[in-house]
Parts: C-alpha cells; structure tokens; sequence
C-alpha cells in the first residue's frame, strides 16, 4: 500500500474508486485514439444503438467483463477479490494441498468405480456364454443390421 493511501481520510476506499470511477469515464466516452488501440488489440466490439462499433476495455470478457457488469456476477467477483486481497502466500499454499488431495481421491476413487462397474458386468456376461475376454477379442464381425457373427 503507497503511503500517501493514508494521508487522505479512508483512501483505502476513496482512491480506487475514484480510478475505477475515472476508467469507467474515459471507457465510455469513447475517444477515437483508445478505439484504435483496443480495435488492434481485437476486443470485440460493444453493441450500441447507433450501429456503429464501439469499443470498451472494460469489457473485453471474462473477469473484467464481470468485474464491470451489473447483477450478481459483479457481487461474487468483489467477494473473491476482497477475500483474496486478504490471503498470504501461506494460506494459499494449503489451500491449493488440500484441493489437490481431495481431487486425486475423487479421481481414484471415480477409477475404482468404474473398474468395479467394468468387472461386474464381466461376470454378468461370463454366465451368458462370454468369456473371461476384451470385447476386441470375443466379437469377430458385425453386419449391417447389426447381428453378431
């Protein structure tokens, strides 16, 4: 944090306002130079009522676009940015632990189940005649109504 946030009364608040404030102003007024650069950056132009293509970097999609926008997308993207400006490295790095750990279980334990599915219905098909076989090996052709051969 620069310390001149503290010399003006609640600039931890007042000032990125204020640069979110004067963003939004220069994004919506539209000058030519700023069209150009986001025009050859390929930001896909912004419906407007004129027909003309406009552009904004405010919404050039995904975070910034939800970040900018109204509704409840825009509230769930301060939550994580307001919680995330809170959180050190630390946290992160168990965070992401125990992430991993309970993704690879959910892996392995989603392998297993289907393994288990997969060896059931060997022994299913076993007592119809099949043998204990890849189906690569058991089937030897198929026709074109679909009857075995």
């Amino acid at each position: 944090m620069p310390k001149w946030f503290k010399r003006v009364p609640g600039g931890l608040m007042i000032i990125p306002i204020l640069i979110g404030a004067a963003l939004s102003t220069v994004d919506r007024v539209h000058f030519e130079p700023v069209q150009q650069i986001l025009r050859w950056v390929g930001v896909p132009p912004v419906e407007s009522v004129d027909g003309v293509e406009k552009y904004e970097f405010l919404q050039i999609g995904g975070f910034a676009t939800a970040l900018t926008s109204v509704g409840a997308t825009t509230l769930i993207v301060m939550f994580l940015v307001c919680v995330s400006a809170q959180m050190d490295v630390g946290v992160g790095r168990n965070a992401i632990q125990k992430g991993a750990i309970r993704t690879s279980t959910e892996l392995f334990v989603a392998i297993a189940c289907g393994y288990a599915i997969a060896a059931a219905q060997i022994v299913l098909m076993a007592g119809s005649g099949f043998r204990w076989l890849p189906l690569w090996l058991r089937c030897q052709r198929v026709t074109a109504d679909f009857t075995w051969h």
